[in-house]
């Protein structure tokens, strides 16, 4: 009976042990997402404006004439709220990789995302 005891204690901080590295790397890659990465959009080969993905907010730069708006959430860009007729930019969803690329075409804008 004293060696089950014994087992049951050690059983239970072995389970302690996993769920608190489990819960410490949920936390860490939540707070490193998006972490020195950019997203850059870029007009005619220009860069018009570079915003840091772990800085959310609701961004505006001008393209083409047109304002386009770009939102940064959670460690990733979106077109949001195109005034282009088609809206086919904001159908790219949220940008948060390295390399993925949006494209505006009547505003000639590309949002990319960067390091």
């Amino acid at each position: 009976m004293i060696g089950r005891k014994l087992i049951y204690k050690r059983d239970v901080f072995l389970v302690l042990i996993i769920l608190t590295a489990a819960f410490s790397l949920i936390v860490w890659r939540y707070h490193t997402a998006g972490q020195g990465k950019m997203a850059v959009l870029s007009y005619g080969g220009t860069e018009t404006l570079s915003v840091p993905l772990w800085k959310d907010g609701i961004y505006e730069a001008e393209s083409n004439g047109m304002n386009l708006h770009i939102e940064v959430k959670d460690g990733k860009a979106a077109f949001i709220n195109s005034p282009c007729p088609d809206h086919t930019c904001e159908h790219f969803g949220w940008l948060e990789k390295e390399g993925d690329i949006a494209v505006c075409l009547p505003g000639a804008a590309i949002l990319e995302i960067s390091k």
